[in-house]
C-alpha cells in the first residue's frame, strides 16, 4: 500500500495505525494488521517523508486555529490504544527518522492491566489451536488457521 497517494496538497492527511511489531505477527491473532510488521512501518514512513512534510497535532491544531498555516502534502502519524509496542518499537523508529506523532493511550486498559475484549478473544484463539465453540447464534468447529480466524471474523460481525 502506498500512502503517499492519500496525501493532500491543501490539508493535512491523518494516518491512524495500532501497533507496530518487530518480528513475527501472529498468524490469527494479527489477521486484520492491526499490529503492521517493523519492515512496513519504516516504509510507509519514508514514502511519506519523501512526497510530504510531517507535521505535529499541535501543527493541526494552530493550523485550523488560524495562527499558522500547515505546509503543503501534511501528514500527521497517531496511535490509537496505546499498546506496548508503540513505546517500544513505533517511537525510536518515528525518531530516527524524524516524524512526530501522536499516543492515544486507553488508560483504563493499563489501569486493570487488561486488554479490550477482541484482544483478550484474539488470544485465546490464537492459544487454542482445535475445538468447537458454541455461540448464540451457533457453533463452529475450528482447527487450521484459516478456520481460526473464520470463528474471529464471525464473532466480529455478531
Amino acid at each position: 500500500m502506498n500512502y503517499a497517494n492519500r496525501l493532500v496538497e491543501n490539508g493535512v492527511t491523518i494516518f491512524l495505525f495500532h501497533g507496530v511489531e518487530d518480528g513475527v505477527c501472529t498468524e490469527v491473532r494479527n489477521y486484520t494488521r492491526k499490529h503492521i510488521p517493523k519492515t512496513d512501518f519504516c516504509t510507509y514512513l519514508e514514502e511519506l517523508k519523501v512526497c510530504g512534510t510531517p507535521v505535529s497535532m499541535d501543527d493541526v491544531v494552530a493550523d485550523r486555529r488560524g495562527e499558522r498555516p500547515l505546509p503543503p502534502y501534511a501528514f500527521t502519524i497517531t496511535f490509537d490504544d496505546g499498546f506496548e509496542n508503540n513505546l517500544s518499537v513505533a517511537a525510536p523508529v518515528l525518531a530516527e527518522i524524524g516524524i512526530p506523532a501522536m499516543f492515544y493511550v486507553t488508560t483504563d486498559f493499563i489501569d486493570s492491566n487488561r486488554m479490550s475484549w477482541i484482544d483478550r478473544i484474539e488470544y485465546v484463539v490464537e492459544q487454542v489451536t482445535s475445538g468447537r465453540v458454541v455461540m448464540p447464534w451457533g457453533e463452529q468447529y475450528f482447527s487450521s488457521p484459516a478456520e481460526r480466524v473464520g470463528l474471529l471474523k464471525d464473532i466480529r460481525y455478531y
